[in-house]
């Protein structure tokens, strides 16, 4: 099995939620696609695994090494309580854009539901 193969066969094992917390932040910070829903997120991510994976060995290498080493920056944080200070302050500051009319309030209403959960997703 190739690495980029193995990468992704964990990635369609996890729950829902995680997969678009993941592929949001991988595909709109690594990718520079800035589509703000979660399906069309999960979507992109999973053709980026596919096309990498049916290239030649060193594109699937160099692939995997890609995702490694942006999960790594985007959410090794995240398994302390402090990485997730920044989150949460991102999500409260588009909240308040969006309240003083910026543009911000495209993704207001995703901001807020990700507030709202996160004690959740800190847990998972």
């Amino acid at each position: 099995m190739s690495p980029i193969q193995a990468i992704k066969d964990w990635y369609v094992s996890l729950d829902n939620e995680l997969q678009s917390d993941i592929a949001y932040m991988f595909v709109s910070l690594t990718l520079g696609d800035r589509q703000f829903a979660p399906a069309a997120a999960v979507r992109r991510l999973l053709q980026w695994f596919d096309v990498r994976s049916a290239g030649t060995e060193h594109e699937d290498a160099l692939a995997a090494v890609t995702f490694r080493a942006s999960f790594e920056y985007l959410f090794a944080d995240r398994f302390t309580g402090a990485g997730w200070i920044f989150p949460e302050q991102m999500f409260k500051d588009v909240i308040r854009e969006a309240a003083e009319g910026k543009e911000a309030s495209k993704i207001a209403t995703s901001a807020f539901r990700l507030l709202r959960d996160l004690p959740d997703r800190k847990t998972k």
